[in-house]
């Protein structure tokens, strides 16, 4: 009874038959060219490097964690965090940043399985490292009271009472 019923519906309302038909195979279309044609990742910030042996300076993804080789092979290339109090034509280098090994390969895993990234996880953070951009001074553990005097100094107020700002490329 059914079948006859829908017979004769779609010899009375052939348009609608056919549209009733075509829905479905329109929605699978979409799906499968949508699934395809997925839009492009968002651009990952920049951020600046900076080779410790030769002093080259770059600007790469962010999401490149340091350290990175240099030109002669070696990790000696490292994030470069610059600020500014007035313009970024006037920034300054304030210090570098580099991961340990196992906090590095962390933060590839995570990126490689898209995780995110989330620096502030304390077993990332305690693998962090930073320092002044002067030769030879220590690394410090991001966490640590010493870190905490290199970013007191760092952000430390200007004439004008305000910190200086980061200066992303």
């Amino acid at each position: 009874m059914l079948i006859v019923s829908l017979r004769n519906f779609s010899e009375n309302h052939k348009f609608a038959a056919i549209a009733v038909g075509a829905v479905p195979l329109v929605l699978a279309c979409v799906l499968v060219i949508s699934h395809y044609t997925s839009p492009p990742e968002p651009d990952w910030p920049k951020a600046y490097f900076i080779d410790e042996e030769t002093g080259d300076v770059s600007v790469r993804l962010a999401d490149d964690f340091p350290p990175l080789p240099g030109a002669d092979g070696k990790p000696t290339v490292v994030r470069a965090i610059y600020v500014t109090f007035s313009t970024p034509e006037n920034k300054a280098l304030a210090y570098l940043e580099k991961y340990t090994d196992q906090a590095k390969a962390q933060l590839q895993k995570d990126k490689g399985e898209n995780k995110g990234i989330a620096l502030a996880q304390p077993q990332l953070l305690s693998g962090l490292l930073v320092r002044r951009p002067d030769k030879g001074s220590p690394w410090l553990v991001a966490g640590s009271a010493d870190a905490g005097k290199l970013m007191d100094e760092v952000f430390k107020p200007g004439p004008s009472g305000a910190p200086p700002r980061m200066c992303p490329p």
